[in-house]
C-alpha cells in the first residue's frame, strides 16, 4: 500500500540549532516531499515532554537523530526509554550517519534508548548479524546530501591555489581505531606540500555552503577517507562510508576514495568517482597525478557523479526509502 508522504505529520527530535546539521537537511527533505514537520530541539525539551509535543502536534510518525551529549542533558536514559514506550501509538524511527560497531562508542548500541526505536536506520551497514543479535530492528541507509546544498558552479575559480584537497577531521581527535587517516594525511603532506589544502584549515571552523561548493569545483582532485573501510585487499568492515562521498560528488567535486564493500552497489568506479585499496600509496599517487593532467577525463567523471548523486543519493530520495521501509514493516 502506497503512503502519501505529503499527508504525514512528523515529530522530529534532534539538533536544529546548527544551520547545517543533518537534522535540518533531513527536515528540509521531508518538507520538500510535502510532509509537515515539528522540530523538537534535543536537550532543550526534556524526554518526558517530547510525548506531549508529539501528541499536541497529532504526529503520525516520531523521528529521532540523537546527539549523545544533547540527549544526556534532556533527561536520563530511563526517561528516554519511557518516552519511546509512551510513543508506542505511532511508528518510532531513528536515523543516524555514524558508524557504531568496532569503535569506542559501540556500547551505546546496547545501552542507549535511541537504539530501541521501532526501526533504526544507520550508515553502519556491514553488521546485520550484530544488529539482529542485540534485538535491534536495523536497516542500512547509506549517507546522502541535501540537494539544496548542491550549488551548481559551472566553472572553477581560477584564483583557487590548491591542486589536491582533503576535507574532514585531519587532527589527532579522529577515531584512534582508524590510524589510516593519520597515515593518509602524512602521505599527502609529504607528496604535495603547498599544493595540498586541508580543511578545516588551521584556526578556522568547518567549511559549508557556497564556499565548500567553490572548493570542490575548483580543486582538481579531492581525496576522501571513511572510518574502518578496509585494508589492502582485505575487508575489515564493509558497507560503511562517510557522507563526504555524496557531499563531495554531489557538489561537483572529483573524488578519490578508498574502496569499501558495498560502495560499488551505489557508485561506479571510473564513472562517478575513483577508488583505491587502503595502503596502496602507489595506486593513489598514480590516480592523483593522472587526473591532475587529464582535465577532460576528470570533468566527465565529475559531471556524471554529480548527476548520479542528485538522482539517487539526496535526503529527499532517502525520505521515500524510509517510508517504503515503514510500509514494508507494516508500521505505516
Amino acid at each position: 500500500m502506497a503512503v502519501d508522504i505529503a499527508t504525514l505529520r512528523v515529530a522530529y527530535l534532534g539538533n536544529f540549532g546548527a544551520d547545517h546539521s543533518t537534522e535540518n537537511e533531513i527536515r528540509k527533505a521531508w518538507q520538500a516531499r510535502g510532509a509537515t514537520v515539528l522540530p523538537i530541539q534535543e536537550g532543550e525539551v526534556r524526554a518526558v515532554d517530547v510525548v506531549k509535543h508529539a501528541a499536541a502536534f497529532d504526529a503520525d510518525l516520531f523521528l529521532w537523530t540523537q546527539t549523545y551529549g544533547l540527549a544526556e542533558t534532556g533527561g536520563t536514559n530511563v526517561e528516554r526509554l519511557r518516552m519511546l514506550d509512551d510513543l508506542a501509538g505511532i511508528p518510532t524511527v531513528g536515523v543516524h550517519l555514524d558508524r557504531f560497531w568496532g569503535l569506542a562508542r559501540e556500547p551505546q548500541v546496547t545501552e542507549q534508548a535511541f537504539f530501541r526505536v521501532g526501526l533504526l536506520f544507520t550508515a553502519d551497514g556491514g553488521h546485520d548479524e550484530q544488529w539482529a543479535d542485540v534485538g535491534i530492528n536495523h536497516r542500512w541507509l547509506p549517507p546522502a546530501v541535501s540537494e539544496f546544498e548542491c550549488v551548481d558552479l559551472p566553472d572553477p575559480d581560477p584564483d583557487y591555489p590548491f591542486q589536491v584537497a582533503f576535507v574532514g577531521n585531519h587532527t589527532g581527535g579522529y577515531h584512534r581505531e582508524w590510524r589510516h587517516r593519520r597515515d593518509l594525511i602524512r602521505w599527502l603532506r609529504r607528496r604535495y606540500g603547498p599544493r595540498l589544502d586541508l580543511v578545516p584549515r588551521r584556526g578556522e571552523g568547518g567549511m559549508r555552503g557556497q564556499e565548500l561548493a567553490r572548493l570542490y569545483r575548483s580543486v582538481p582532485v579531492v581525496v576522501g577517507d571513511s572510518c574502518l573501510v578496509g585494508d589492502r585487499g582485505r575487508t575489515l568492515a564493509g558497507r560503511y562510508w562517510s557522507d563526504r562521498i555524496p557531499e563531495t560528488v554531489g557538489r561537483g567535486g572529483f573524488l578519490l576514495h578508498p574502496a569499501v564493500e558495498g560502495l560499488d552497489w551505489h557508485f561506479t568506479d571510473g564513472q562517478h568517482l575513483r577508488t583505491w585499496d587502503v595502503g596502496d600509496w602507489d595506486r593513489l599517487g598514480g590516480l592523483i597525478d593522472h587526473y591532475l593532467a587529464d582535465v577532460e577525463g576528470r570533468d566527465e567523471i565529475r559531471a556524471a557523479g554529480r548527476a548520479h548523486v542528485l538522482q539517487h543519493h539526496t535526503y529527499t530520495v532517502r525520505v521515500g526509502q524510509i517510508v517504503d521501509a515503514l510500509v514494508d514493516e507494516g508500521m505505516l
